[in-house]
């Protein structure tokens, strides 16, 4: 028994040879007074529910409940209870199997023993099966911050990365193809971190999405709601200020951004942008010819196929086909060739 147990090893290993170890009852004054034998002794479940480690992280916990006498004898109680074995990575995760052992007094005085836990044959693969998933879970562990508040960290599972924070997935769920956790502040004495949560594998305004998430007392936590940014400036300990990028709007003047506050976890707007309506009335006197030149002068024509550029580089052309859509409406000049070529070229890149 002992040699097969010894044989499952995982980074929190369950280590079952010959769990032994000697209980002192109290003394009263000069006189020794010998406790009676109980199941439940705080040192022995201690000792029998130790968890090892071969790095400065544990993975798991254990716990017995449902202690009981099976047998009483006058120097020994076979004693029986259920075994929880809890990944603390994912607290979702728990195996419970029933197990047995015995509490025996070594001599007439005050000392006693513990047995070895004792299993059924079917629970023995149960044990070895749960090892080998929780080995492979502590394997898919990605970024990792510990602060006063507990732990909070990143779980890779399939194509999928999970925020988690002290064994539970943060709510709502922050998941991704890529998940960091970028950057740490302290923050009116709150533990804060920046996280970036992204699609596919580039890392850009139109796949980055951050938000922040602030660590209370009790296992508690305030998420914002997304935003991607460019820099953030931290102010006196008490403010975070963000520059932040607005996805999707390759149109936008360079000085058109967002600028938030962060302060009493919360994410507020400084400044907003500048509406669509703004970008319309701009380019509205635009022709086709302008907005053909300026792409093949920004290197977002494909002379190839005679149309726009649709690469990502180019933000898919989405730049050109909305000032040709501020502009497509207005009544164009008559027998205007250059101007019917250009429309067409237009009207087949954003059509």
């Amino acid at each position: 028994m002992a040699s097969y147990l010894r044989r499952l090893r995982c980074c929190f290993l369950l280590d079952f040879a010959m769990l032994s170890m000697v209980v002192m009852a109290g003394i009263d004054g000069c006189t020794k007074h010998r406790k009676p034998l109980t199941c439940d002794n705080s040192a022995v479940t201690d000792y029998l529910l130790a968890v090892r480690s071969e790095s400065s992280l544990v993975y798991c916990s254990k716990s017995l409940t449902d202690i009981k006498i099976l047998q009483q004898q006058q120097k020994s109680l076979l004693c029986g209870g259920s075994l929880l074995i809890k990944s603390n990575l994912d607290n979702r995760r728990i195996l419970s199997i029933p197990v047995t052992y015995t509490v025996y007094r070594v001599n007439q005085n005050i000392d006693a023993n513990v047995s070895q836990f004792e299993f059924a044959y079917p629970d023995k693969i149960k044990v070895e099966r749960w090892t080998a998933e929780l080995n492979n879970l502590s394997k898919q562990l990605g970024d990792y911050q510990l602060s006063p508040n507990g732990a909070i960290y990143v779980l890779k599972e399939s194509e999928q990365q999970t925020l988690y924070f002290n064994g539970q997935p943060i709510v709502p769920e922050i998941s991704n193809t890529r998940v960091q956790i970028e950057k740490s502040y302290v923050i009116e004495s709150n533990a804060v971190f920046l996280i970036g949560t992204y699609t596919g594998g580039s890392i850009d305004s139109d796949t980055r999405n951050n938000l922040l998430i602030q660590l209370v007392g009790n296992g508690g936590y305030k998420v914002t709601r997304p935003f991607a940014y460019q820099s953030i400036i931290q102010n006196n300990n008490e403010s975070l200020v963000i520059k932040g990028v607005t996805p999707g709007r390759p149109y936008a003047e360079s000085d058109d951004f967002p600028i938030y506050i962060y302060r009493k976890s919360s994410l507020e707007i400084l400044r907003d942008i500048k509406p669509d309506s703004y970008y319309i009335s701009k380019f509205a006197n635009l022709t086709p010819q302008d907005i053909i030149i300026q792409s093949k002068h920004e290197q977002c024509f494909d002379t190839d196929n005679n149309m726009l550029s649709l690469s990502h580089t180019c933000s898919y052309g989405s730049k050109y086909c909305f000032e040709f859509g501020a502009i497509k409406e207005s009544k164009k000049p008559d027998h205007d060739l250059d101007h019917d070529r250009y429309y067409k070229i237009l009207d087949k890149s954003c059509n």
